[in-house]
């Protein structure tokens, strides 16, 4: 088996004072304004449903608003760690205040 190589030289092209082929460089570009974030105090909308389920509405902390449908009290108690780090401190005093008025329903 014979193997080839092929070598092919780079071939410099000469500019030496002419710039025309150069392009300008880009314009830099600025991301438009964020939209102001929704206030701070938005409340937590959390709604016991007939059949058991709870239902929580809320915007996190970020401005994303957010629905969710758990199975019972138990499983959204189950759930407040990680709801803790979506909402703000006085959002989050909320929702448990709600939670704790709910009890544990089945």
């Amino acid at each position: 088996m014979i193997l080839a190589l092929g070598v092919s030289g780079c071939e410099r092209v000469k500019t030496e004072g002419d710039a025309s082929h150069l392009q300008a460089p880009p314009k830099p570009v600025s991301a438009p304004a964020r939209a102001e974030l929704p206030p701070r105090d938005v409340p937590v909308a959390l709604t016991a449903n007939p059949d058991g389920t709870v239902h929580l509405r809320y915007v996190d902390r970020w401005g994303a608003t957010t629905e969710a449908t758990y199975e019972s009290v138990d499983f959204l108690k189950r759930a407040l760690p990680t709801l803790e780090r979506a909402l703000t401190a006085p959002q989050f005093s909320e929702l448990q205040k709600s939670v704790g008025s709910l009890g544990s329903v089945r």
